[in-house]
């Protein structure tokens, strides 16, 4: 099975989330292909113009993702890229991490929400509070939301609490998902 998993940055929830739940197949036998992509192309876009060479941003996330897999990190965050529809076709099932996702994936490739779930009601097995979404690394109230200018943005400040939380959520989201697809 062919499995997307889309967020809006494509640098945090998703890749983790893809990393966990493809390290999920492979130690249970499951013959799933799993990729990610971001819904915010201005958000990549300013990833890859400071996030790539930002070694502050790599080392945070690679010490989340690592600290999440208890020391067996196998590889380094993938470069951020968006939802194109050559991914949306090339996917079985798309899984979204929160409802904003969904709603700009509904937007542009409208024919992809009958493959399409948000990641937490997939697991639950049922409709949950819009609340309930995978929270991502610049949502914990205290850090500031990413705005494209003169703001600085938690990309070239990284929380490395946010980010260890966060591929600790992807863990367990991994989990519930590989458990569900067998």
């Amino acid at each position: 099975m062919k499995v997307l998993i889309l967020c809006s940055a494509n640098f945090g929830r998703s890749q983790s989330l893809a990393y966990f739940l493809q390290e999920y197949a492979r130690e249970h036998g499951l013959n799933l292909e799993v990729k990610s992509a971001g819904t915010n192309k201005a958000v990549i876009d300013e990833l890859a113009q400071i996030g790539v060479r930002n070694t502050k941003l790599n080392e945070t996330v690679l010490n989340a993702f690592d600290k999440a897999a208890h020391g067996q990190i196998k590889r380094a965050p993938a470069v951020a890229k968006p939802v194109s529809e050559e991914l949306v076709n090339w996917a079985d099932r798309i899984f979204a991490v929160d409802q904003k996702v969904m709603d700009k994936l509904a937007a542009k490739f409208p024919r992809a929400m009958s493959k399409t779930v948000l990641a937490k009601e997939f697991v639950a097995g049922k409709k949950l509070p819009l609340s309930a979404g995978f929270k991502d690394a610049h949502s914990d109230g205290k850090a500031k939301r990413f705005r494209q200018g003169t703001k600085q943005s938690t990309l070239k400040n990284p929380q490395p609490k946010a980010f260890r939380l966060m591929s600790i959520e992807a863990k367990h989201l991994a989990k519930g998902i590989g458990r569900r697809l067998r």
